[in-house]
């Protein structure tokens, strides 16, 4: 069984000793890196970001063959 977590940074260490203290956890690393390149991701995400503010391009469907 695997568990995923969220929680504050401030909290991680503290949540780690507490789990340690049991003997049926075992705690992984997990420090994968992205396969994105980081530009890329932040394109995406500015892209995201003024899309949700209301800043976009609509295109009407008969001009999309032009």
């Amino acid at each position: 069984m695997e568990l995923l977590l969220d929680v504050r940074e401030e909290r991680v260490n503290f949540l780690l000793e507490l789990l340690q203290q049991f003997d049926f956890v075992s705690i992984k690393s997990k420090t994968d890196k992205s396969p994105y390149n980081p530009a890329f991701v932040e394109q995406i995400l500015e892209s995201e970001s003024s899309m949700q503010a209301g800043k976009r391009t609509k295109i009407a469907l008969d001009d999309i063959w032009k």
